[in-house]
């Protein structure tokens, strides 16, 4: 079966510069044009262009750029240097590990995004993250792609990078969409409750309304393919030396993949969500759904947190080492039996 790197792996080697910083051509196709750090020190006249604009227009945004670059810098090279010896054995019990943690750190990123949040949405996200993306990513390699082993990193682990990526955006879309019909549609949703519907009925509209939010994004994205750009996916294996027309096929597999990821975990969390806020006696834990606390909220409650602090070592500095004034009734001496 045709790869989706297509070459094998050269000897990794630890004093090598460009394998430690990811740059090393041990993947490329013959006919790639192999990317050495020399490229990406040429690469970077593009940064300072956009630094220069940015500093001209006034946008104030020249510290962020160049933070943002930085980190992607550093957190690409990081991954080269631990996909490296992951594709070099091979071993399915390695492969499950480094997908299960990228499945956790989806599941992370996915709690912060919504306006909302309740308890146990991070168990909540887990769930989700381990159980769709996972599972259609499985599906992919072992029954379409029919890769063997079903492990094989070159497939599992780019395919299911792709799968939660675009997950952790269905989920915290279906989650957002979910505990606002929730908070706002408490009465309607007990009303129901009340009259003898079960959760799944009652909470059918919001989940429904849920799932369809989360779909959009993913829709939207089938119907411009390849009209508008080439996909990333396509694009990679086209510069690797793969024909357009095997790229292509490849990349449709991906999206097709993608849907069913995305509208399955946002399923998966939804359900979850509303087993969790909707009781079985009837009742919507309106109270249990609060507001993320913003970026400002946290800076607002880390200043106050400092100025607590700078005041009460004040104040226990001035009791210890600045003589205390006597108050009024301190210098009235209470009467002797000798002065009585």
């Amino acid at each position: 079966m045709e790869g989706l790197s297509g070459a094998e792996s050269e000897p990794f080697t630890l004093f090598d510069v460009d394998h430690l910083l990811g740059l090393g051509n041990s993947t490329a196709d013959e006919g790639a044009i192999p990317v050495d750090v020399w490229t990406l020190a040429r690469t970077s006249g593009l940064v300072v262009g956009v630094l220069i604009i940015s500093t001209g227009l006034g946008l104030g945004q020249s510290q962020q750029i160049i933070i943002a670059t930085l980190r992607a810098l550093v957190q690409l090279s990081i991954l080269g240097v631990i996909l490296e010896p992951i594709f070099k054995y091979a071993q399915w019990w390695v492969v499950s590990l480094y997908v299960l943690f990228m499945a956790t750190v989806a599941a992370q990123s996915a709690v912060g995004r919504p306006r909302y949040t309740y308890p146990g949405i991070l168990w909540h996200m887990c769930l989700a993250a381990w159980t769709a993306p996972v599972a259609m990513t499985a599906v992919t390699v072992g029954l379409v792609l029919q890769a063997d082993p079903v492990w094989e990193p070159q497939y599992a682990i780019p395919l299911a990078g792709m799968s939660l990526g675009n997950a952790v955006t269905a989920m915290s879309l279906s989650v957002d969409s979910l505990l606002k019909s929730l908070k706002e549609g408490r009465d309607k949703i007990e009303l129901l409750l009340a009259g003898g519907a079960s959760r799944s009925e009652a909470c059918s509209e919001a989940v429904r309304e849920a799932v369809t939010v989360a779909m959009t994004p993913t829709i939207n994205n089938l119907t411009v393919i390849g009209l508008v750009s080439i996909p990333g996916m396509m694009t990679g294996q086209i510069i690797g030396g793969n024909s357009p027309a095997a790229a292509a096929k490849y990349q449709f597999i991906v999206l097709i993949m993608i849907l069913a990821a995305c509208v399955l975990s946002a399923i998966v969390v939804s359900l979850l969500a509303v087993r969790a806020l909707v009781t079985t006696e009837g009742f919507v834990l309106a109270d249990s759904i609060t507001r993320q606390p913003t970026a400002k909220d946290f800076l607002g409650g880390l200043r106050r947190g400092v100025a607590c602090c700078c005041g009460h070592l004040y104040r226990t500095l001035c009791c210890c080492f600045v003589p205390r004034k006597p108050k009024a009734e301190d210098l009235q001496q209470p009467l002797t039996e000798d002065a009585a």
